[in-house]
């Protein structure tokens, strides 16, 4: 039960690694520490509550001029106020892992044809062949996913991996790559 967003918002929690950042043990030599306002801010924001506060109001976002809402759903989706900073962190946090557990790979590796399907190259990784690990953040609160349903907001990041597939393979098979997409939503 619950509004749309509620349980759109409830089935994307069920992923297997959307509890992971819950989990980790917060060490600075890991670079694990969030700090108190943003800890609070994403356990609102994993609660489905508001994260303004009652009665506060911001009328658009100064970059795409889109009214904000209340969850915070424009803070995570808005493709001109940080989605490159919040898709290069991601790419980061996967390449300090790999270097963490000496799996040997490069960031932003790009084709002959100038294209970088390759957020993460893993060298030698699938029996020999190199892989484009290709990521990409996509929120089943975007008004394109609108009317808001359990089923589509699952959809997304699937239609998202296949278009980057569609989009990737021919350049990464003339590379000797293999090509694999990874969708991920803010839950």
């Amino acid at each position: 039960t619950g509004t749309a967003r509620d349980q759109v918002r409830l089935a994307n929690q069920e992923g297997p690694l959307a509890t992971g950042w819950i989990s980790i043990i917060p060490s600075h030599a890991n670079h694990t520490i969030i700090p108190d306002a943003d800890f609070r801010s994403l356990c609102r924001f994993w609660l489905g509550l508001p994260l303004l506060p009652e009665g506060v109001t911001l009328l658009e976002c100064p970059a795409c001029h889109e009214p904000f809402d209340a969850f915070g759903d424009h803070f995570a989706t808005c493709g001109k106020n940080g989605a490159t900073r919040r898709h290069n962190a991601l790419r980061d946090a996967w390449s300090q892992t790999l270097v963490s557990a000496n799996i040997p790979h490069a960031k932003e590796v790009p084709t002959t044809e100038g294209d970088r399907p390759a957020d993460i190259l893993l060298v030698a990784w699938d029996k020999g062949r190199d892989v484009a690990v290709d990521f990409t953040i996509s929120s089943p609160c975007t008004l394109d996913c609108y009317p808001l349903s359990p089923e589509r907001a699952r959809r997304p990041l699937g239609d998202i991996e296949a278009r980057q597939t569609a989009a990737q393979t021919a350049s990464c098979q003339q590379m000797g790559w293999g090509h694999q997409p990874a969708g991920y939503s803010p839950w």
